[in-house]
């Protein structure tokens, strides 16, 4: 490629990592949402198990322990992504 050619693809080239860093920061906003719904849904399938009607909820020690293994996941998956992208 001359020179005069790269040249000429550099703001094309620019505007394309522009718009890809723009996908991931949309992306990214996206799985936190997700991960804050599923920790807002497992904590309060846990707070319901834990505390709710026995007759209407059947709590069991493994549907407390399921439900409290997703919102540890969710956990540690907003974590991840906050450390991968903190803003």
């Amino acid at each position: 490629m001359s020179g005069i050619a790269y040249a000429a693809e550099l703001p094309y080239a620019r505007h394309m990592s522009e718009q890809t860093n723009a996908s991931g920061d949309v992306i990214t906003a996206l799985l936190r949402q997700a991960a804050e719904a599923r920790i807002e849904a497992a904590s309060a399938m846990v707070e319901a198990l834990s505390t709710g009607d026995p007759e209407i909820w059947e709590p069991t020690p493994e549907k407390i322990a399921k439900w409290e293994a997703e919102l540890d996941e969710a956990k540690a998956e907003l974590a991840d992504l906050t450390k991968a992208n903190p803003t």
